[in-house]
């Protein structure tokens, strides 16, 4: 089974690291063959909130009061939120999230947030950002010769993501 990707705009390396510059990205690097990190997937809102920013202050307030409702509301659809989360289990990627479990301290998975933190690894970075997603490493000299090179891992054009995540709305 290979899922359909749907290329994400703004998701290469230099969308990442170098804003408002008139940087060139790195190249001839090599793919890593040993890595993990932790990425945040982050999910639509359930409900459009420019009726409630819009309102006047006293509204505003008077619903921000209510925070159990404010969360559910404008949060992510738990729906479309149990699809991603099981879509990803069944590719072997692993999450961070327990639903009704105890909250991870470090890393805030839930609907309310609209955020669904997973781990990215050698074994399924192509599987979550497309097959032709690699992850490279170069190392690139310092500014002058007197500071030492630098280790950049890095990727080439736009990342994907499964079409089964995007339709559940993974936005980024």
């Amino acid at each position: 089974f290979v899922p359909d990707y749907v290329e994400l705009e703004h998701s290469s390396f230099l969308d990442f690291a170098s804003w408002r510059t008139n940087a060139t990205p790195p190249s001839g690097g090599t793919p890593m063959e040993s890595f993990s990190f932790n990425v945040a997937l982050v999910l639509d809102r359930a409900n459009d909130p420019t009726e409630l920013l819009a309102s006047d202050w006293a509204t505003r307030q008077a619903a921000l009061s209510d925070q159990a409702s404010i969360w559910s509301t404008y949060g992510a659809d738990p729906a479309a939120y149990d699809n991603v989360v099981r879509y990803l289990t069944d590719l072997g990627i692993t999450t961070h999230y327990t639903p009704g479990g105890p909250p991870n301290q470090q890393y805030v998975s839930s609907p309310e947030s609209r955020t669904l933190w997973v781990n990215v690894n050698e074994e399924n970075f192509t599987k979550l950002f497309g097959p032709g997603a690699t992850l490279l490493t170069v190392d690139v000299p310092g500014p002058s010769p007197e500071t030492t090179a630098k280790t950049i891992n890095y990727w080439n054009g736009n990342l994907s993501l499964p079409a089964e995540l995007t339709s559940n709305g993974v936005v980024g």
